[in-house]
């Protein structure tokens, strides 16, 4: 097995509904889930064999709104 070098990073309005969509149709396994007080998900990994994919719920921030876009993270040497 190896290490991911590529981890995309998506914004979802409602992140929590992404993840149970993502878990059920798609196989993906929670690996970390960062609840906010509000129900808001600040932080979350979702694994599907090696590969790590990362997701939160839409804010506004120094990014603005991006619910529907993302970043790709690239690990290198």
């Amino acid at each position: 097995m190896y290490a991911p070098t590529l981890y995309p990073s998506l914004r979802y309005r409602d992140a929590a509904a992404a993840i149970d969509f993502l878990t059920t149709a798609f196989g993906f396994e929670r690996q970390l889930v960062h609840e906010s007080e509000d129900g808001t998900i600040g932080h979350a990994e979702l694994s599907h064999g090696p590969s790590i994919l990362m997701l939160g719920t839409d804010r506004d921030d120094v990014y603005g709104g991006r619910a529907g876009q993302g970043w790709m993270y690239v690990a290198v040497d």
